[in-house]
């Protein structure tokens, strides 16, 4: 199976900890870059998400259920945080049935507490529902699936986000948001 995005910063945040005093073999790890990186957010968006498939039957991460100690300011483990925050933005449409919203306490169960991660899934329908002639709707499943690249309102949201003072006119005429707190 191939890595994933977030595969790749829990190998970074298990090298950079303080807990370890090598970086890649013998040479001392760079405090200035690791410094930088746990001042910043970082920004993941995936499109017909199916990071809960790409778990299945993967180790869990190294240091899991420990959001608290790592990524609040007086968390006992503060320091050892790899990102201020990680931004996971999942979007699926409801008609695509190869992609998945995250489900709630998926990334206290199996993502690294050290990545601060923050998620967030967009259900935007990609697919036009259309009515099959009284006897229910249907969508393409492969625009469905893999239509979002080419959609307005995605583009829109990944370059300037919801419920900003920055909302574009499409965004604000053509979407609506439900926070939920997890």
């Amino acid at each position: 199976m191939k890595n994933t995005a977030i595969d790749g910063l829990q190998r970074m945040a298990k090298f950079l900890g303080s807990d370890s005093n090598i970086y890649r073999g013998s040479i001392k790890k760079p405090q200035t870059a690791v410094q930088i990186l746990k001042q910043k957010q970082t920004y993941i968006f995936m499109l017909a998400n199916q990071l809960p498939i790409l778990q299945l039957g993967r180790k869990k991460a190294e240091v899991t259920q420990q959001y608290t100690d790592y990524c609040h300011a007086n968390g006992a483990q503060f320091k050892d945080r790899m990102y201020q925050a990680t931004k996971i933005i999942a979007f699926n449409d409801p008609n695509d049935i190869a992609s998945y919203p995250i489900p709630y306490g998926f990334s206290q169960q199996y993502l690294d507490s050290r990545l601060c991660i923050d998620i967030s899934n967009v259900e935007i329908n990609i697919a036009n529902v259309t009515d099959l002639l009284g006897f229910g709707t249907f969508a393409n499943p492969l625009t469905a699936h893999s239509g979002y690249k080419s959609d307005d309102r995605v583009i829109t949201l990944i370059a300037k986000g919801i419920g900003t003072n920055e909302n574009a006119d499409i965004v604000n005429d053509r979407c609506s948001w439900l926070e939920e707190i997890e």
